[in-house]
């Protein structure tokens, strides 16, 4: 196995050390260093920590980019006219690009390769000789085992771009909920790939503009779903998506993999601990060092258990939330019960918003719109100062249907929503009552997000813009991964996973953890335990308790009153913090009506008044102008 190294490196091919990119100097000429000299790359315990980039037919000339980020001296592969170029960008020390014996297939890859000596041990069996212990190995010989299939063998949070010389074949290829971001820039007869959306504006020729379209979805869904992308001329690509090019073909896009789209007999095994613990044993080796962000709810309660019926050594992180249904001792209390030290972090306090704020802003590659990320930021921040590696519950009210909009019969459950959530309810289905009665996804977008901005108000604002946006324009993302002959929880679940998940919950956790170099792990969104829940036959319970599967796994197991809490969740009210008159006149300053995006009269679309749900709408308008604050300065 070779690295591609420096022209000293390639006269002497008896040294094995991987050459790092190093940061440009002032004179514009790109430095390099050693690292690692046996060859393994520069990981947390398989994690490859650096942004990664690919061009195909990009001019200027490569020297042109290494200014700006160093890309190898010479081209991954060139030939027939076809120019390629993989490397990483240099936030932080790691490998160029890996290749194999003969330079004909060249690799980048970016995020945890999960289970792979499993897969390693399957290659070895048939004939296929490592040279390295790094994980990225196990997908450049996986390719050649497989070809253009080698997504469906990967698993992992992982996204990674690979160059085939021989075939003339680029292959990119985003993991399969969507942890990992792959942005996509079209540009003459080429593009851009890569996973950090800086590095791509710095490579393309042309300014960086918002795209209006994207702040329509930002406004009414909350995020920026896939394909779309904030930025002009850049796309995304979607959750379980690769990227084919080649000259003959161009690019060509297409799903390796998606939930169940039909109930039944899982596709794995038919015990929840069996598929459940299966997926802890693959994301924690043994004698791995993780912190688990606990709670006393069913989730992370069960993640303990897992990880203790394992065997597997585990600290817990647990936080104080005054006012919200403080869980912290109970939490406390299970860990001591499960023999699992624990570290209390500190309060979740509600610090000075507009300075918090301005400093999520650098880690948001697109707006986001829901309040939680200020929480999820703060949390992150608290548990890197203890972990590199922490295990959350995120996914499993998608993966296992515990939403309460899920079921069809609200009245009937034993564990109903909180006063203020049925409130809130109401006043959405007032205020857009036909809108909600319009359809069960229409229905199901209000219940995910009351405050939004109707589609016509948003077409309203965005006028200057010249935005046409209607209800089928913000329904199409979802319509395109809905499956209506699915029964109403399945098809919900499985609609939330594939558009909300991956581009609001996940773009939330990837934007918090990777600004504190945290490595998160999501058991819950295990593509394995995903397929089990999906496909399962819906348990009569489910109507009247919320995830009877992880009930059923934490009974006689932990202390009942961790079986039968109520749900609390952490949400912090930080909208309410937001003082009306003085936020207004930020948005009305600010970047999106000076530049002729907004209408000047942004009031009209927050009355206290008539609308229950104002601080939300305020929240969004607010963000979106920190985010251009920030962004677009």
């Amino acid at each position: 196995m070779k690295s591609i190294s420096s022209e000293a490196a390639d006269q002497a091919p008896n040294i094995s050390s991987r050459m790092a990119p190093g940061m440009p100097s002032r004179g514009g000429n790109a430095t390099r260093m050693p690292v690692n000299i046996k060859g393994a790359p520069v990981t947390n315990r398989g994690y490859a920590m650096s942004p990664i980039i690919g061009l195909v037919n990009i001019d200027p000339a490569p020297e042109w980019a290494r200014t700006l980020y160093a890309i190898p001296a010479r081209p991954a592969a060139q030939g027939h006219e076809t120019h390629v170029w993989l490397g990483q960008a240099p936030q932080s020390s790691s490998t160029v690009p890996m290749q194999d014996e003969k330079r004909s297939i060249t690799l980048v890859y970016h995020g945890r390769i999960s289970g792979h000596h499993a897969l390693r041990a399957r290659l070895e069996r048939d004939g296929i000789r490592f040279a390295s212990e790094d994980p990225g190995e196990t997908i450049l010989r996986a390719y050649q085992a497989w070809g253009e299939s080698v997504p469906e063998y990967i698993d992992g949070a992982c996204a990674f771009i690979l160059w085939d010389a021989q075939a003339q074949r680029l292959l990119a290829v985003r993991d399969r909920l969507g942890t990992k971001r792959l942005y996509l820039a079209e540009q003459g007869r080429g593009f851009i790939l890569a996973t950090d959306i800086r590095t791509l504006l710095a490579l393309r020729n042309t300014a960086a503009e918002p795209a209006p379209q994207a702040l329509a979805y930002a406004l009414t869904l909350g995020y920026v779903p896939a394909s779309t992308s904030i930025w002009k001329g850049v796309s995304k690509l979607e959750a379980a998506e690769c990227l084919v090019w080649d000259k003959v073909g161009g690019l060509r896009r297409r799903r390796y993999w998606e939930p169940p789209r039909t109930v039944g007999a899982p596709k794995h095994a038919a015990n929840w601990s069996e598929v459940f613990e299966d997926a802890l044993d693959r994301i924690c080796a043994p004698g791995e060092p993780v912190g688990l962000m606990m709670s006393a709810g069913l989730d992370s309660s069960s993640i303990a258990l897992g990880l203790h019926r394992l065997g597997r050594p585990v600290k817990a992180l647990t936080f104080r939330a005054p006012g919200v249904g403080d869980e912290s001792t109970l939490a406390e209390a299970l860990a001591q019960h499960l023999r699992i030290p624990s570290i209390r972090g500190s309060s979740i306090a509600q610090e000075d918003l507009g300075i918090l704020v301005d400093e999520i802003m650098p880690a948001c590659e697109e707006p986001q719109c829901h309040a939680a990320i200020v929480t999820s930021y703060l949390m992150c921040r608290t548990a890197a100062e203890h972990f590199a590696v922490l295990l959350t519950g995120d996914g499993a009210e998608e993966t296992l249907g515990g939403y309460e909009w899920y079921s069809g019969d609200r009245g009937n459950r034993e564990v109903r929503p909180s006063l203020r959530r049925r409130l809130r309810d109401v006043f959405a289905r007032k205020r857009r009552p036909k809108f909600h009665a319009s359809s069960l996804i229409h229905r199901h977008v209000l219940d995910l997000r009351p405050s939004m901005l109707a589609p016509e108000e948003v077409a309203e604002l965005l006028a200057p813009s010249g935005v046409g946006f209607t209800e089928n324009d913000m329904l199409a993302p979802l319509l395109a991964s809905d499956v209506p002959t699915m029964p109403q929880r399945r098809r919900l679940q499985r609609l939330d996973l594939v558009t909300f998940c991956a581009e609001a919950l996940l773009s939330k956790l990837h934007q918090a953890s990777t600004a504190h170099g945290l490595e998160l792990r999501l058991p819950f969104l295990d593509h394995r335990v995903v397929e089990w829940a999906i496909a399962r036959p819906i348990d009569e319970r489910e109507s009247t308790e919320r995830k009877p599967v992880l009930r059923d796994y934490l009974r006689g197991n932990v202390p009942d009153a961790i079986v039968n809490l109520p749900k609390h969740g952490l949400r912090l009210p930080w909208s309410r913090l937001l003082p009306l008159e003085d936020t207004m006149r930020q948005i009305r300053d600010g970047y999106w009506v000076r530049h002729g995006y907004w209408v000047k009269d942004v009031e009209k679309y927050v009355r206290p008044r008539e609308d229950a749900h104002w601080r939300g709408r305020l929240w969004s308008l607010y963000v979106l102008e920190r985010w251009a604050a920030y962004w677009l300065r």
